[in-house]
């Protein structure tokens, strides 16, 4: 008795899903700022995100005056306040940044914060992610970096600590001045989330720091400083039995390749990969028996 053991299906139209970070990117905004971010002008320049406390995030443009200290990637600022550093957005023209910890004892944090297109449905599974960059002349940088979700908006009316548990938290300090590093999870929403913060949610006493070599001692170039970019939340897209019924009822097999990619013929007890004329593919081992 010859048995096929389905290993993987996933078809481009089955697990498509939708960003619910509205303006993931932040390339849409209210004009361009240029210079140094004052009280509600993050809030005021980056369309649907906002600043929920007195700390004052920043946006980078690599379209507008190169004179300015928010041009990147390399601004001819003058001074006096020191320069973050040459990091490029991710993505298109535009990226945050943020404070996660400033000098010791003073509990100073910078967050921002933003409303999903629409909550988070309880119960079903969501990958929850954004990038970040140390800045190449900041002081330090730190492991508690992270991301909360909530079903309302959180706020604190200082630039002090919000002081809430991070469902998100990358593996280990941030240290990366060169590359984008992916701080992410995947998480079953227990409540009907609305808005996502990201920051740092400890306490100094509970925020580990670590030294960063290409520290330039500027003013305004103390404590662990990040560039954020492309966040997403996005649900995960389960295909059912009937979409994978359906699907095969279409599809035609072009031909059978092996694991490096020759085309062969079926046979049992080895891994093989059958790609269809929709453009699936399956991962399939026969046995006989």
């Amino acid at each position: 008795m010859r048995t096929a053991l389905l290993l993987a299906l996933c078809t481009v139209n089955i697990c498509q899903a939708q960003n619910l970070v509205p303006n993931p990117d932040f390339e849409s905004t209210n004009g361009t700022l240029c210079g140094i971010f004052g009280p509600n002008e993050f809030t005021t320049t980056a369309n649907d995100w906002s600043a929920p406390s007195q700390g004052t995030p920043d946006l980078f443009f690599t379209n507008i005056d190169p004179a300015c200290w928010n041009y990147q990637t390399n601004s001819t600022y003058p001074g006096p306040i020191g320069l973050k550093g040459p990091q490029a957005p991710r993505s298109g023209n535009v990226m945050s940044g943020i404070f996660a910890f400033t000098i010791d004892g003073m509990e100073q944090r910078e967050y921002i914060q933003v409303p999903f297109d629409a909550p988070l449905n309880i119960g079903m599974t969501y990958v929850v992610e954004f990038y970040a960059a140390i800045a190449d002349y900041t002081e330090f940088g730190t492991n508690q970096l992270g991301l909360r979700l909530s079903t309302q908006q959180i706020s604190i009316g200082t630039d002090g600590v919000l002081n809430y548990t991070p469902q998100v938290l990358p593996n280990s300090a941030i240290m990366n001045t060169s590359e984008w590093v992916r701080v992410a999870d995947t998480l079953t929403a227990t409540e009907a989330y609305e808005y996502l913060t990201i920051g740092n949610f400890s306490s100094d006493a509970q925020t580990p720091t670590t030294y960063n070599p290409g520290y330039n001692p500027q003013p305004g170039t103390y404590g662990a400083y990040y560039f954020i970019d492309d966040v997403r939340v996005e649900r995960i897209q389960q295909p059912n039995v009937g979409q994978i019924e359906l699907q095969a009822n279409k599809k035609q097999l072009v031909k059978i390749v092996d694991t490096m990619g020759r085309e062969t013929k079926a046979a049992p007890n080895q891994l093989l990969l059958y790609i269809y004329s929709d453009g699936t593919v399956e991962r399939i081992v026969t046995t006989e028996n």
